[in-house]
């Protein structure tokens, strides 16, 4: 048998380790698919397929949490069929300018939930300020931005915040109010 050494599994984004390059995919091929097939081998962060001209095969970078997870599902899905085409799978290759970044509040819960087991969380807003409003007279709209603060609790008792900033622009000074707020609210990064 082989050994799988540990992992420390960051609340970031994932890197190229953690990630599949799928090529020979057919026009058809859905995001919905590609996770029924791969999310037996563990928790998914993100599928993006890209569209290419028709008649050609598409591609896309399937993102676990986990490199060994992505090396295991790469192992077992060797030669895999999918709508009459043999799926290829490849490590993706990073550029050297990648970032990695905080996860949002969702992101962290659901990788928690997967690995840790924590259910029941729960999630509250500490604090929604806005930051600025203004009118802007060459283009006759409203900007406004806002931040927001939330913080999750575990079942027992241990507890994070992260913070989001975002803004939105318009001329309905109302429905830019109201889409900054929710930006904000989705755009929580974990705090180191």
């Amino acid at each position: 048998a082989s050994k799988m050494s540990a992992e420390l599994i960051y609340f970031q984004t994932p890197t190229s380790e953690s990630t599949i390059l799928l090529q020979n995919l057919s026009p058809s091929t859905t995001e919905e698919e590609l996770i029924e097939v791969y999310e037996p081998f563990g928790l998914i962060h993100s599928v993006k397929i890209f569209p290419v001209p028709e008649g050609t095969a598409s591609f896309a970078y399937l993102k676990y949490y986990s490199s060994n997870v992505t090396k295991t599902a790469m192992m077992n899905t060797k030669g895999l069929q999918l709508h009459q085409r043999t799926i290829r799978s490849s490590a993706a290759k990073e550029k050297e300018d990648f970032k990695r970044f905080p996860l949002t509040i969702e992101k962290s819960i659901e990788l928690a939930n997967y690995y840790l087991g924590f259910n029941r969380w729960n999630t509250s807003v500490v604090d929604l300020n806005q930051e600025t409003i203004e009118f802007v007279v060459e283009s006759n709209s409203f900007r406004c931005s806002y931040r927001c603060v939330v913080k999750v609790t575990a079942p027992d008792g241990r507890f994070t915040e992260g913070s989001g900033s975002a803004s939105d622009g318009g001329r309905d000074k109302h429905l830019v109010i109201q889409n900054a707020k929710k930006k904000a609210m989705t755009e929580v990064r974990q705090y180191k």
